[in-house]
């Protein structure tokens, strides 16, 4: 007879009092959520206040992983989101999570506005309206020295305009253009004056070059088409307004420069219409690009051969049978063959006949000069065709020193200055001035001292090395404003010099 067959089931203790049994660990779930709006860089995230979780754009979700089971969470913004700026929310955002990943958190983001706004002077006629982008009229209030827009979105583009003008007053907007960012636009300043007048003047042989434009007291570029033969700027200036205007960019397609006369000068209760832009064929650029000094008189004499074609020379032989008594400056084109041969176009002429160029070989303004010009080493021999001869020698460059030629970066027309190392300097300002109340021009030549980073000047008569006496025909408004006073320098690399604030570039003598 068989056994009978015996089962027995073997039940595993889970945990029981003095069992010695272990706890399997938690799973680790994720939460996760939707965005929605996000435009901006930079959105931080946060869970619990931990470690932060950083979205890049383009994004919209998120994820936390390594979230424990049966734990609580709480999703915050820690870094709202900017360029633009946003503020983002979130919702659903706390909770616990407990054995399924969480999924229902939601962040939603909206663009911040700002508003656009700014100061008012001198507003005393009414009528004042402005425009913000070219919409609705916004009206200002005779006496009023404030205004404001309604807010635009951050990143937004704005444009403060005059809608129209006051009665009896002209108003102009400084400012008023940019991008909103993170608050509001407090920098948009309109004044008020009398009323405006424009600036503007002639062509001359501008021909089919296109890409000419003109800048007006560092404004927006003003283009002039081809064939042009006169150009006004749309701003509108108050009477007594200062104004310079410059060659912004050159012409293009045939070789040819353009040259402002009258470029300078302060409004009166008129328009100005007599500046002169003059366009000459230049033939090209060569490498006798310099300054040279040319001894007359026991004066010494400057002339100037630009990269673009244009020279300019200042001249002192004190001659009294001369205007200006034998001083002036001249501005123009000049174009120099393989062979040698020259040629100048005057612009401006300011030598009173006499200057430089002696012994009757050079015509006046709008006149002509061929020639020669030949440079040996440091020498530059210039031979008109009716047998005048002119000696020049390079000016000292040396890139360490301040000593040398630079022209003023900003587009000063023929506006340079030479410190040479005899401790002499010459500063000449070629751009003649025009309107109502011309602005002081001309040359100035005298002392200067160095130390450490600054150089002072001086236009006393004894102050040269060779007792022969200065010249100021600027009165203010070269260095001898500062007669005595520091003025600072920085040699900033082998071409370049900030000069009292102002950025020049230095002339190196090529050839």
């Amino acid at each position: 007879m068989c056994a009978p067959l015996v089962f027995i089931l073997v039940v595993a203790g889970c945990g029981g009092a003095g069992g010695g049994g272990s706890t399997a660990p938690a799973n680790n779930l994720v939460i996760e959520g939707s965005i929605s709006g996000l435009l901006g860089s930079g959105l931080v995230l946060q869970n619990n206040g931990g470690s932060d979780l950083i979205v890049t754009l383009p994004a919209n979700n998120f994820l936390f992983t390594g979230i424990p089971e049966k734990s609580s969470y709480n999703v915050t913004v820690r870094t709202q989101p900017t360029t633009p700026w946003q503020t983002c929310t979130v919702s659903n955002g706390t909770g616990k999570i407990v054995f399924d990943p969480v999924r229902s958190v939601v962040i939603a983001c909206i663009t911040n506005a700002f508003a656009v706004k700014g100061a008012v002077g001198g507003l005393t006629g009414a009528g004042l309206t402005l425009l913000l982008n070219g919409g609705g009229a916004v009206p200002v209030s005779a006496g009023s020295t404030t205004f404001g827009f309604p807010s635009i979105a951050s990143g937004g583009r704005y444009d403060v305009t005059i809608g129209t003008q006051p009665s009896g007053q002209t108003c102009s907007v400084n400012g008023g253009s940019g991008t909103v960012g993170g608050t509001d636009v407090v920098t948009v300043i309109v004044t008020c004056g009398g009323v405006g007048v424009t600036v503007g003047g002639v062509v001359i042989g501008l021909g089919p070059n296109t890409g000419l434009t003109l800048r007006m007291n560092g404004g927006t570029p003003l283009s002039i088409g081809p064939f042009a033969t006169s150009f006004t700027f749309p701003a509108v200036l108050q009477t007594g307004t200062d104004y310079s205007v410059t060659v912004a960019s050159p012409a293009g397609g045939p070789l040819r420069t353009c040259l402002l006369s009258g470029g300078k000068g302060r409004t009166g209760t008129v328009s100005v219409t007599d500046l002169n832009l003059w366009c000459h064929a230049n033939g090209g650029i060569d490498s006798y690009t310099g300054t040279y000094a040319l001894l007359i008189n026991g004066r010494r004499n400057y002339l100037t051969l630009w990269f673009d074609g244009t020279y300019s020379s200042a001249s002192r032989i004190d001659d009294p049978t001369c205007t200006n008594n034998g001083n002036g400056i001249e501005y123009g084109v000049y174009k120099r063959a393989t062979s040698g041969a020259f040629s100048i176009q005057i612009a401006l002429d300011d030598t009173g006949g006499c200057g430089m160029w002696f012994g009757g070989g050079m015509p006046g303004a709008g006149g002509g000069f061929e020639g020669t010009m030949v440079r040996s080493g440091n020498v530059l021999s210039l031979t008109s065709n009716t047998g005048e001869s002119l000696r020049f020698d390079a000016v000292e460059s040396v890139p360490t020193s301040l000593v040398g030629s630079f022209t003023r970066a900003d587009g000063e027309d023929g506006s340079f200055i030479v410190f040479e190392s005899d401790g002499t300097y010459l500063y000449q300002e070629t751009q003649q001035s025009r309107g109502t109340n011309p602005m002081p021009r001309g040359v100035e030549r005298g002392c200067y001292t160095v130390t450490g980073s600054t150089f002072t000047t001086s236009v006393a008569v004894s102050c040269r090395p060779n007792a022969l006496p200065a010249l100021d025909q600027n009165g203010a408004a070269g260095f001898s404003g500062k007669n005595g006073a520091a003025i600072t320098f920085a040699i900033t690399s082998a071409t370049t010099a900030t000069i009292d604030g102002v950025q020049y570039n230095r002339i190196l003598p090529g050839g």
